[in-house]
């Protein structure tokens, strides 16, 4: 992704997309980088939804602060890094390491159909309400 907020040629801002957008634009990344989250313990997130978008498109995810319940690294599908300098150590490594990327981004794929697939998510409502009926 490039920005026309900073001079640089490797980067771009990209203000707010549709989802199918940003779904094509995952499909052609490489890594996705979150800098938001968690600071000195304040603040914080759930698994965002991008997260779930790249992991579906076989893309690792490095975050700098926000990793819930350690999802990112349990699953090993990218590297929670903590500081910017780390931040900026794992994307290289994904970049300059294919069968690391490739190896993250299949456990990512895979970490996100088993827990985010919709049909899946929906039998497992349909379980719950009936359940919750019959009592």
């Amino acid at each position: 992704i490039y920005s026309t907020r900073h001079n640089n040629d490797n980067f771009e801002y990209i203000d707010s997309l549709d989802v199918d957008k940003s779904n094509d634009i995952l499909l052609e990344a490489s890594v996705f980088v979150n800098t938001t989250g968690f600071v000195n313990g304040i603040g914080g997130e759930s698994i965002s939804n991008t997260y779930i978008q790249a992991w579906l498109r076989k893309v690792p995810t490095v975050v700098l602060h926000c990793d819930p319940s350690d999802v990112i690294k349990r699953n090993k599908v990218g590297f929670h890094s903590g500081t910017y300098s780390n931040l900026l150590q794992d994307i290289r490594k994904l970049i300059y390491s294919d069968s690391l990327r490739i190896q993250l981004g299949e456990n990512a794929r895979k970490y996100a159909i088993e827990n985010f697939d919709i049909e899946k998510k929906k039998k497992n409502h349909e379980e719950e309400f009936l359940k919750l009926l019959t009592i």
